[in-house]
């Protein structure tokens, strides 16, 4: 046998890397330029002159005095006048004109008349009065019906049944007449109409309105 021997192979040593030196860049210094400093215009004074007006004295003249005229005094003589005698007037004499104040005149205090209290009669009176007036309201109408001389002529008869009403004031109001005749109808209206207004007695005066009066009317040939 044959022993092969392989030679050892030392390892490659790698050179050491040189350091990299990194250059460093020179500082720059900023210059700054200073400016100059500007001129001032010098800004020149405008001096206004000032007109001088010379003010002329007046001269004035002195008058020279004239010479004053001597006047003589002219003495007059008072004339001596006798004294008139003195009449004395006599002002008649005159009252104060005074304003009269009106005296006042008082109003005498009206008395006024007590009202009078009216005595309700009783209703047993009140009725019977009721009937005593509607029985004259009938007697009113019957005095003055008429036969109407066409109805006669025509042989119309019959008794005509009439139903109204009797207001405050009198007059007679919602007249209703059961069928009948037309001519005995207008006649009924007639004489109601002639019996209004009715006189309406104060001792009844406040049961009125009095309502459905029935009145019955004949018509009857002889």
């Amino acid at each position: 046998k044959i022993a092969i021997i392989t030679p050892t192979i030392p390892p490659k040593i790698k050179p050491p890397t040189p350091p990299i030196i990194v250059p460093v860049k020179p500082k720059i210094k900023k210059v700054i330029k200073k400016q100059k400093p500007k001129p001032k215009h010098k800004t020149k004074k405008i001096i206004k002159h000032k007109k001088i007006i010379k003010k002329h004295k007046r001269v004035i003249k002195q008058q020279k005095n004239k010479p004053r005229h001597k006047t003589k005094k002219i003495i007059k003589h008072k004339k001596t006048l006798k004294q008139a005698k003195v009449v004395k007037v006599i002002e008649p004499y005159i009252e104060p004109i005074t304003e009269k104040t009106p005296i006042p005149i008082q109003e005498k205090a009206i008395t006024r008349p007590k009202a009078i209290k009216r005595v309700t009669p009783p209703k047993e009176n009140l009725n019977a009065k009721k009937r005593n007036f509607l029985r004259d309201v009938r007697k009113k109408i019957y005095a003055n019906k008429r036969y109407p001389t066409l109805a006669k002529r025509r042989h119309i008869q019959g008794r005509v049944h009439v139903v109204f009403d009797i207001l405050a004031n009198g007059e007679v109001a919602n007249v209703r007449i059961d069928e009948t005749s037309r001519i005995l109808k207008k006649e009924v209206r007639r004489s109601i109409r002639k019996s209004s207004p009715i006189d309406v007695p104060s001792s009844i005066a406040s049961m009125f309105p009095i309502r459905n009066i029935s009145v019955n009317i004949d018509f009857r040939l002889q």
